[in-house]
C-alpha cells in the first residue's frame, strides 16, 4: 500500500522506519511541480508490480528512481527499498510514501500463539497444491478490500476453470499486493516442510509431482517477499537435511515445548518429541535408548510413532487408526471433530469412541494441541505411518467416516468444501466425488484412475470396457469441467478411451495429441501417441529412432528410454506393425541394452517373427 507519510518539516517527512538501510539506494535531485506527486505514485505501482519486489529490492528501487527522473527533471526522489519484508521509503520532495509488507518468519515447532493470523495446512497429500491455491487466494479475500486487484485475482483462483498457471500467477499477484498493505503477518502455513518432495515420480505419475514443485516455490518466494509466518513441526534439527526453506533469510524463532520433556527428546522433530516423551513415561524407552535410536535407526521418528502404537492397548489402536480419516485440525472436547468420546463405549467406531482412549492418544503425543487454546491435530507423520494400516484394521470404519464427512452441510467456507470434497474423494464414489468439486477438478483423476487399475482386477471382458469407460467418462469431465490444460487427464483420457475400444480413433489420438502437446517433455505421453499412430498404419520408424537417441541424452537416470520405447511397442504389437518394430530395435539395439534391457526382452515377439 501507498501512504503519504506525516511531513515534520522543510523537505523531510517520517514514515515506517527500514531496518537495515541507514541511507538510500539511489536518489535524484531538482525541484518538483504539484502534479508529480500523482504519476510517482502511478509509476511506483507499475514498476513494483513487474519486478514483485522478489528478484532484487535494491534493483527495483534504483528503477523506480530512474522512472521518476525521467518523468520529471525536477525531482527529489529518494527511495530505501525493504529486506526481509520491512517498508519501503519513498520520497518525493518534502513528501514521503510508504510501501508497507509486513515481515515473514519461520517458526520451529508449535507457536503459543498467532494472534489474528489465519493458518492454513499442509498435508504432505496429493491434493495439496490445488487445496492450497483455493485456502491461499481464501485467506487473501479474508483481509482485501473485495474491490481490490489482490481480491479479483484472488476470486480468479476460485474459479473451477481457471487454468492452472493462471491459477498460480494470479496467487502470486494477489498475495503480492495483500502483504504490500499489511503491517502483520497475515498467513501462517503449517507444516511447511510437506510441500518438498525429495523423491522423482515416475513419468505415469509425474503430475503431483510438478504441482508439488510449482506450489513450493511459489510458497517460497511469497514468504520472501513478507507475510507470512512458516510454522516448522517436522523440521527436526540444523543437521536435517537442508530443504529450499533453509535458505531463506527469514527471522527464525524457536517455540518453547508445552511440557517438559527429556533432553535426548530434542534430538527429534517438534511433533515427534511429545511421542519420545511419553515412550520415556511409560518406560518404553529410557531417554539414552531415544539417543541410540536416533543414531542407528534408518527412519527413527517412524519408528517412535510405531513402539507408541503398539504400547496402545487394542482399542486405542483402532480409535487412532480411525481418526487418520480426519486430517484437518479438530476441536477436542467431549468429542473429537464429529466423533464423540463416550463412556459407555467398549469398542472404537465410525460413530464413537470409548472415552478412556481420550487421555490415551493424548498422553501419547498421537494427537496434539496446534497452539495454546487451538485445536488439535494428528501430526502428518503419524498419519502418514498409520494410514495404510488403519486401511487394513478399519478400512469400514475409515469408509463410514469419510462418507460422513463428505457433505459441509450449512458450512461453506473454502476449508469445509476442500475437506468435503477430500472425503468424497477417498469413497471413490463418482458422483458425490463430481458433486463435491467447487474449486478444482484434478482429484477427480484419483477416481478415474482407480476405476481404470480395476480393470486388472476382473477377468470378464465386458467388465473391464465399463470400468474403463467409466474412467475415460471422469476424466473428460475433468478437461470439459475444470482445467482443460490438465496433461495427465487428456493423456489418460486417451488412453482409457482407447481401451474400451468403443471411441472414434479421432477421438484418441486428438486427446494424446493434446497431452503431449501441453506436456511435451513426457516420454509416456510421446510414446503412447506414436505407439497409436504406429496402430493405425502410420509410419513412425524415422520420428521413433531420433527421439530414442534424444531421451537418452536428455534424461537417462529417469528411465526415459525404456518409457518412450514400451510404449511405441505396445502400439506397433497391437497394429501388427512387426517390420516397424524390428527396423527401430535394429537401429536402437545397442542403445537400448544399456539404457532399456527391460524393453529389449518384452520385445521378443518382434525377433521371433522376424
Amino acid at each position: 500500500m501507498l501512504r503519504p507519510a506525516r511531513k515534520e518539516g522543510p523537505g523531510q517527512a517520517r514514515g515506517r522506519p527500514t531496518r537495515g538501510h541507514s541511507s538510500p539506494a539511489v536518489s535524484s535531485r531538482g525541484r518538483i511541480q504539484p502534479d508529480t506527486i500523482s504519476s510517482i505514485a502511478s509509476g511506483f505501482w507499475r514498476i513494483s508490480a513487474a519486478t514483485k519486489w522478489t528478484t532484487s529490492r535494491r534493483e527495483t528501487a534504483r528503477l523506480l528512481c530512474a522512472w521518476a527522473h525521467a518523468q520529471a527533471r525536477d525531482v527529489t526522489c529518494l527511495i530505501a527499498p525493504p529486506t526481509k519484508g520491512s517498508a519501503c521509503l519513498i520520497l518525493v520532495n518534502s513528501l514521503c510514501f510508504v510501501a508497507m509488507t509486513s515481515a515473514s518468519r519461520i517458526t520451529i515447532g508449535s507457536p503459543q500463539s498467532l494472534g489474528t493470523t489465519g493458518s492454513v495446512f499442509a498435508y504432505g497429500d496429493r491434493d495439496d497444491p490445488a487445496r492450497l491455491v483455493v485456502l491461499l487466494a481464501d485467506r487473501v479475500l479474508t483481509v482485501c478490500d473485495q474491490t481490490s486487484d489482490a481480491a479479483r485475482n484472488a476470486k480468479l483462483c476460485l474459479e473451477p476453470r481457471t487454468p492452472w498457471r493462471t491459477r498460480l500467477q494470479c496467487l502470486r499477484s494477489a498475495l503480492h499486493d495483500a502483504a504490500d498493505g499489511l503491517d502483520e503477518p497475515f498467513i501462517a502455513l503449517w507444516d511447511v516442510d510437506a510441500l518438498v518432495s525429495t523423491e522423482t515420480e515416475s513419468w505415469d505419475q509425474e503430475r503431483a509431482s510438478l504441482l508439488r514443485r510449482d506450489i513450493l516455490h511459489l510458497v517460497r518466494d511469497a514468504a520472501a517477499a513478507g507475510g507470512w509466518i512458516l510454522v516448522r513441526t517436522s523440521r527436526t534439527h540444523a543437521l536435517a537435511t537442508s530443504t529450499v526453506f533453509d535458505d531463506l533469510d527469514l527471522e527464525r524463532e524457536i517455540a518453547p515445548d508445552t511440557k517438559e520433556i527429556p533432553e535426548e527428546a530434542r534430538l527429534f522433530a517438534p511433533e515427534c518429541r511429545p511421542i519420545a516423551s511419553w515412550l520415556v513415561e511409560r518406560n518404553i524407552l529410557r531417554p539414552r535408548d531415544l539417543a541410540e535410536v536416533e543414531r542407528t535407526v534408518e527412519r527413527s521418528e517412524e519408528h517412535l510413532v510405531d513402539l507408541a502404537y503398539e504400547s496402545l492397548p487394542p482399542v486405542a489402536r483402532n480409535a487412532v487408526s480411525i481418526l487418520t480419516a480426519l486430517r484437518a485440525p479438530q476441536g477436542l472436547n467431549g468429542h473429537y471433530g464429529p466423533l464423540p468420546f463416550e463412556a459407555g463405549a467398549l469398542n472404537a467406531s465410525a460413530r464413537s469412541l470409548p472415552a478412556t482412549t481420550r487421555a490415551l492418544l493424548v498422553d501419547s503425543g498421537l494427537i496434539q494441541r496446534t497452539w495454546v487454546s487451538g485445536p488439535w491435530r494428528m501430526p502428518r507423520i503419524v498419519r502418514a505411518r498409520l494410514a495404510q494400516l488403519a486401511l487394513m484394521t478399519v478400512g469400514v470404519e475409515l469408509e463410514e467416516v469419510h462418507r460422513s464427512q463428505a457433505e459441509p452441510g450449512a458450512n461453506t467456507d473454502a476449508e469445509a468444501l476442500v475437506e468435503a470434497h477430500y472425503h468424497a474423494i477417498c469413497t471413490g464414489d463418482i458422483e458425490l466425488s463430481k458433486r463435491t468439486a467447487v474449486y478444482y477438478g484434478s482429484e477427480l483423476s484419483e477416481v478415474a484412475t482407480r476405476l481404470s487399475l480395476g480393470s486388472q482386477d476382473v477377468e470378464e471382458l465386458s467388465e473391464k470396457k465399463r470400468l474403463f469407460t467409466a474412467a475415460a467418462n471422469l476424466f473428460h469431465h475433468v478437461v470439459t469441467n475444470f482445467d482443460d490444460t490438465d496433461a495427465y487427464a487428456w493423456e489418460y483420457y486417451g488412453y482409457n478411451l482407447a481401451r474400451a475400444e468403443s471411441a472414434d480413433t479421432t477421438e484418441i489420438l486428438g486427446a494424446y495429441r493434446r497431452a503431449f502437446a501441453l506436456r511435451p517433455g513426457n516420454p509416456l505421453y510421446h510414446g503412447r501417441l506414436l505407439g497409436f499412430r504406429a496402430q493405425l498404419g502410420q509410419s513412425i520408424v524415422e520420428e521413433t529412432i531420433v527421439n530414442v537417441r534424444q531421451y537418452a541424452l536428455n534424461a537417462p537416470e529417469r528411465e526415459s528410454v525404456s518409457f518412450f520405447v514400451e510404449a511405441v511397442m505396445k502400439g506397433l504389437w497391437r497394429g501388427a506393425q512387426r517390420q516397424q518394430a524390428h527396423k527401430i530395435l535394429t537401429a536402437c539395439h545397442a542403445l537400448l541394452e544399456r539404457l532399456a534391457p527391460r524393453t529389449l526382452q518384452k520385445a521378443a515377439w518382434v525377433r521371433v517373427s522376424a
